[in-house]
């Protein structure tokens, strides 16, 4: 009875591996599919990864930009701060420039009036 024991565990267990064990040929069709599907994914994220890289240069090339946009501003905006003490600078300059024009009309006058006044005393004084 032992013997038939083992002779039926030797023969059991023999059935089970060798039933069990798959064909390479059978395992190779089962991971085909899987294969493609790594492969497409592997593709598909090599494309992606190109993608991003192209994404991130794209986006540091803007921050240059940006960073070379704002120099300029600032630069305009020296600019346009100097002009406006310029402006400020001419403008008292107009000003002055009115108000020495005029100065020199009152002065004009007061001249014309003096001398008006001087030729009446010389005229005066050479009738005496």
């Amino acid at each position: 009875m032992k013997r038939f024991f083992k002779v039926g565990a030797v023969i059991g267990i023999s059935a089970l591996i060798l039933t069990g064990c798959a064909t390479k040929d059978y395992v190779d069709e089962q991971l085909a599919p899987v294969k493609e599907k790594v492969s497409s994914l592997e593709d598909r994220l090599n494309s992606l990864e190109n993608q991003i890289k192209s994404l991130k240069d794209k986006a540091d090339l803007n921050a240059k930009e940006i960073e070379a946009i704002k120099r300029e501003h600032a630069d305009i905006k020296a600019q346009l701060e100097r002009l406006d003490r310029i402006d400020e600078k001419a403008t008292d300059a107009y000003n002055k420039a009115v108000a020495n024009e005029q100065a020199i009309r009152d002065l004009e006058e007061k001249l014309k009036r003096q001398s008006v006044n001087l030729e009446r005393v010389l005229k005066k004084g050479i009738r005496k």
